[in-house]
């Protein structure tokens, strides 16, 4: 009788960053999730997105996307996370984790060409953060399938970061929305890192 041996566990995808270094999501089933909802065709189209718009007639250098930045805000929502884990005491569940750090790699989801310099020509017709909601609960969305195959819920509670539910509100009962939408979140902080670097200024790393 052949004995055959289970197959061993999918090594985590490795993406290398120029701010950040190496990028990697934790092992087992929502490493799977993020990195099929990486691969869908929504998502690999920001990195036809500039994240600066027309900057880079500017600073020449400055030719990155909103695809590096997404993945950048969703690995800092993850160092935000175990910091506040590891220095405040707080306690989070690994659904609020997992949804912070799925907020945060989506939050720019639904840009359009040239990122806000479209929105400031279009005016009120159009805004990113409205795209990036009908992503996340159009059923037609593969996005949103992946997410409700995961979690029916899911695409709703990604809704309330999103949308910038008021604090106290029941859309937005938890802090971990500050990491993803408030006056240091993850999306400023990977982006001043980034853009600067970019552009070729020289400035402080935040630790």
């Amino acid at each position: 009788m052949t004995q055959t041996s289970a197959a061993p566990p999918r090594r985590p995808r490795v993406f290398r960053d120029p701010v950040h270094g190496d990028i990697t999501f934790p092992r087992g089933r929502f490493q799977s999730l993020l990195e099929q909802v990486i691969d869908t065709e929504l998502f690999q189209r920001l990195r036809g997105i500039r994240q600066t718009a027309v900057m880079n007639l500017v600073f020449h250098g400055a030719e990155h996307s909103r695809f590096t930045h997404s993945m950048g805000a969703a690995h800092v929502a993850g160092m935000m996370l175990e910091s506040a884990a590891e220095n405040s005491g707080f306690k989070v569940s690994v659904a609020a984790c997992e949804e912070t750090v799925l907020a945060a790699l989506l939050h720019d989801v639904g840009h359009g060409p040239f990122s806000h310099s479209l929105e400031e020509i279009i005016g009120a017709g159009f805004a990113h953060e409205r795209m990036t909601v009908r992503i996340l609960t159009a059923p037609e969305s593969e996005i949103h399938r992946l997410l409700a195959a995961y979690d029916p819920g899911l695409p709703d509670r990604l809704r309330a970061f999103i949308e910038h539910a008021p604090p106290g509100t029941p859309a937005r009962h938890h802090w971990t929305h500050e990491i993803v939408s408030s006056q240091l979140d993850a999306d400023r902080l990977d982006y001043l890192a980034r853009d600067a670097l970019m552009a070729g200024i020289r400035t402080h790393a935040f630790d």
